[in-house]
């Protein structure tokens, strides 16, 4: 039986893309194709970084997570809870099963420098 990490920090080199909706009918959403686009990208790249860190177990944290998101170069429309909603649901699956197994932590957004996505996210 693997042994579950306390702690994860997993930084990638990509601008985020705000989450946004594009419409749908009934109950059926769509997701607006930038959105769709970065949550591909995103979860290629979170996929590439957890290979590097060896055998694990999806999702990594499976009870509640505390998370906390830095964001650089952030981008230059979108409000920043949308920003991490994006990243929040991409990470569905991978770092935990859904998003609201997240319980606490700040999103930081930085205007100046490569862009970049770091992520640490530990026990709850």
């Amino acid at each position: 039986m693997q042994m579950r990490e306390e702690k994860v920090t997993i930084k990638v080199a990509m601008r985020p893309v705000a989450w946004q909706r594009s419409g749908g009918f009934g109950k059926r959403r769509f997701m607006a194709k930038e959105s769709r686009m970065f949550r591909h990208a995103f979860q290629t790249l979170l996929i590439a970084e957890m290979v590097k860190r060896g055998p694990f177990t999806w999702p990594i944290f499976e009870d509640g997570a505390d998370l906390e998101v830095s964001i650089t170069a952030g981008p230059t429309r979108g409000d920043r809870d949308n920003v991490e909603k994006a990243i929040l649901d991409a990470c569905n699956g991978y770092l935990w099963a859904d998003d609201k197994q997240v319980i606490d932590g700040p999103t930081r957004v930085y205007r100046k420098g490569e862009p970049s996505i770091e992520i640490s996210v530990r026990r709850a």
